[in-house]
């Protein structure tokens, strides 16, 4: 079943609110949706909720051969699915352009900046590396996807952990979750993504975080990935507006603003996933692990010790008497 476009009269009524600066929702030009991020249990495990759009992130790793073109090199691959029960507009079959399109921006934004540094991933040159794998998955579509996609993306490779690698001369032993502290990923920088919508004859009017129904109005779209060092990391802009070259600086400028709030959201959410693990209470290891592991006896503290010999008992309490 197809969605329904926009009518006439609709999308009339949403261009006039919008050069007035007027939002269906009531935010202003330049306000995020309500951004929410859940970590789960599973490192790596993140969702993202940016108003009504929803992304899963999951990242997962396995050691693989390396390319040969770069022996000493990790590998880190993206994948985005948009699922039907997103959208109608989405098939079970081959990936939607829109599905296409989020990727390579992904890519660009995250991949092409070298964020995460891939020879960190080498764990033997030229004979076995990490393979990291991102894999996003789109819960329901309620515009923006490529803002939601890449903030996703990016909290789950920051809340990954891969297991321990120890290599001993020729010997290369990947420690278990349980019996070491896993190892976070070497990320570089963040790069975060902030999109824009114009509207009008010449693009005029601009909008950061378009809805849905914003975006099926607007006559170009401009996605900036940018750090909070000020670094624009990708440009990527879709339509038929063009833009000035002070409008390019001006959105520029509030993307720089909008990536900060963004990565301090992100930031406190890491830290109160952190808190959270470190208030758990740890599970007892079971008879198997405790005969892998070795078993050394608990030191009790010397003070809480009665140093009262047994034959000195009597004499203490005749005394005290």
């Amino acid at each position: 079943m197809k969605e329904e476009p926009l009518s006439r009269n609709e999308r009339e009524f949403l261009e006039h609110s919008l050069m007035a600066g007027a939002r269906l929702d009531g935010r202003g030009p330049y306000d995020f949706r309500q951004v929410t991020l859940a970590f789960g249990q599973e490192r790596g495990h993140l969702e993202v909720s940016m108003g009504a759009t929803k992304v899963l992130a999951q990242t997962s790793c396995e050691v693989v051969e390396p390319p040969p073109n770069r022996p000493a090199e990790g590998v880190i691959r993206y994948t985005v699915e948009l699922s039907p029960m997103a959208s109608a507009s989405f098939d079970s079959g081959r990936p939607p352009p829109l599905g296409v399109e989020v990727q390579r921006i992904l890519e660009r934004a995250l991949k092409e900046s070298r964020a995460v540094e891939t020879e960190s991933l080498c764990i033997v040159a030229g004979e076995k590396v990490w393979a990291v794998r991102v894999d996003i998955t789109v819960l329901d579509h309620g515009g923006n996807l490529v803002d939601a996609v890449a903030l996703a993306a990016l909290g789950s490779l920051l809340h990954f952990r891969k297991p321990h690698v120890e290599v001993i001369g020729n010997d290369v032993t990947i420690h278990t979750l349980q019996s070491h502290v896993p190892d976070p990923l070497s990320v570089h920088h963040r790069p975060l993504c902030i999109s824009f919508a114009f509207f009008g004859d010449s693009g005029e009017a601009a909008v950061v975080d378009p809805g849905r129904k914003e975006e099926e109005v607007s006559v170009g779209t401009l996605t900036l990935a940018l750090n909070v060092h000020r670094e624009v990391c990708a440009i990527h802009k879709l339509g038929g507006a063009t833009l000035a070259p002070d409008q390019l600086l001006e959105c520029m400028e509030i993307a720089h603003v909008k990536a900060g709030e963004l990565a301090a959201e992100l930031d406190a959410a890491l830290k109160a996933d952190e808190v959270a693990r470190s208030n758990e209470v740890v599970r007892p290891p079971s008879l198997l692990e405790l005969s892998k592991q070795r078993i050394t006896a608990a030191v009790r503290d010397p003070a809480s010790v009665d140093m009262v010999a047994p034959h000195d008992q009597g004499h203490a309490a005749a005394a005290a008497a």
